[in-house]
């Protein structure tokens, strides 16, 4: 259940707030309601605009970098516990 929720939703986490959070919104929109996001497409070009800034992050390969400093307080690490290959946690 971590790795899926992991993999699902680790891209919103290097979007700025308060738009990550609308992103979050369509995203689960869209999981929970494609006749809607199916109806209003400007939902879809909304949600794919959003998502530049995690789909740059990821192909730069700066994405754990732009994570750290949009959570200041928060680290990474690899850690096989959680199941998603990463531990993402308090800074000490």
């Amino acid at each position: 259940m971590l790795q899926k929720a992991f993999v699902e939703t680790w891209q919103f986490a290097v979007i700025p707030w308060p738009s990550n959070t609308r992103a979050l919104g369509l995203y689960f929109l869209n999981e929970e309601r494609p006749d809607i996001t199916g109806a209003f497409p400007e939902y879809q070009r909304e949600f794919n605009s959003l998502l530049l800034p995690g789909l740059k992050a990821t192909k730069e390969g700066t994405f754990f970098a732009e994570y750290e400093q949009l959570n200041p307080r928060m680290h990474y690490e690899p850690s096989k516990q959680t199941g998603t290959g990463w531990l993402f946690d308090r800074k000490s």
